[in-house]
């Protein structure tokens, strides 16, 4: 797939209507319109999916360039010149969608809103990037770029649903109910979870017995993908905290026993995990790479507790399946 790269000037990018960006998508070609911002020392970069297509998974930035980014949206001097810019075009940021200026705020203490009385568009449509303004690390974006479509596929760039356009705002905006029952969050502990869980066991159950990868694609969304909704829940203690008055103090917000709520959500965990080694998606992997690497995460889920091994072998044989197939996840450099 080609990759297009055209510069414009700042007022030209800021004064884009949104309902016409994907007037400028090419068939077969991602296109990217960026601009410098020399006072701050940046470019801004607008990515345009195919037309057809729709933006799905998030970006795995290089971790310097995550770090980065993360600084410059707290900075006063980006801000400031922000602001600066903003009222040389005489355009007010406060009808800029946040999604077309990268964020929706700028400062150490929020000092620049963007888009405070124009509502967000989704991020099917586009995306945009931070990076310094640097020849180099354009060209090292560009080639990332390539590895996400060419290593994600269509769980990057997703095919759009044929409908009208108030159907696939809809469809842009949803999550397939099937995705659902097999993913959503098991923050419920009322009795009424106990249906739930069988519910979502059965599925889950059924799916890894009987649904291929193939066929479960057709459930994609771009809202599922971008939210990278499934997350199991990893890591898990093998034993239950032992402090009577902390098992007291948790079960205050149950209506059931906390030792039956922790074995469901233990055992959905081990369905969905079993589940990703089936289908081999990368949705989900990002995830599970970040708390597994992270001793912080691992000690405020564990406890002082040893993992629960069952869940620690599923999560290494689904890394390192993924880490086959889908090796931009895993990479952090430049």
């Amino acid at each position: 797939m080609k990759i297009d790269t055209i510069e414009i000037s700042p007022f030209a990018y800021f004064s884009m209507r949104y309902e016409l960006i994907p007037d400028k998508s090419h068939a077969d070609c991602v296109q990217i319109f960026w601009i410098k911002l020399p006072d701050i020392d940046l470019r801004l970069l607008l990515l345009i999916p195919p037309t057809g297509c729709s933006w799905g998974m998030q970006f795995n930035h290089a971790k310097n360039l995550f770090e980065w980014t993360e600084k410059v949206i707290g900075s006063s001097s980006v801000a400031s010149g922000f602001r600066r810019m903003f009222a040389e075009l005489s355009i007010d940021p406060a009808y800029i969608p946040e999604t077309l200026a990268g964020c929706s705020w700028f400062g150490e203490n929020q000092e620049l809103s963007i888009g405070t009385h124009e509502p967000d568009v989704p991020r099917a449509w586009f995306r945009t990037v931070l990076l310094p303004d640097s020849d180099d690390v354009f060209e090292s974006f560009l080639h990332r770029l390539r590895l996400h479509i060419d290593q994600l596929g269509i769980f990057f760039l997703l095919p759009q649903a044929k409908l009208n356009d108030v159907g696939l705002l809809a469809w842009s905006e949803s999550v397939d109910k099937n995705l659902g029952i097999l993913f959503d969050s098991d923050h419920d502990r009322s009795t009424r979870s106990v249906d739930i869980f069988s519910k979502r066991r059965n599925a889950l159950e059924t799916a890894i017995e009987n649904t291929t990868s193939e066929h479960a694609q057709a459930w994609l969304t771009p809202r599922f993908l971008d939210w990278d909704m499934i997350r199991p829940r990893y890591p898990m203690a093998e034993t239950p905290i032992k402090s009577k008055r902390s098992q007291s103090l948790l079960s205050m917000f149950s209506l059931r026993p906390l030792k039956d709520v922790n074995d469901e959500v233990a055992t959905l965990s081990l369905l969905r995990l079993q589940l990703m080694k089936k289908w081999n998606w990368p949705v989900g992997i990002h995830l599970l790479v970040s708390h597994q690497g992270s001793q912080y995460y691992k000690e405020f889920m564990l406890k002082g507790r040893s993992p629960w091994q069952p869940l620690e072998v599923e999560v290494t044989e689904v890394l390192n399946q993924a880490m086959a197939v889908y090796p931009i996840l895993f990479d952090t450099g430049t």
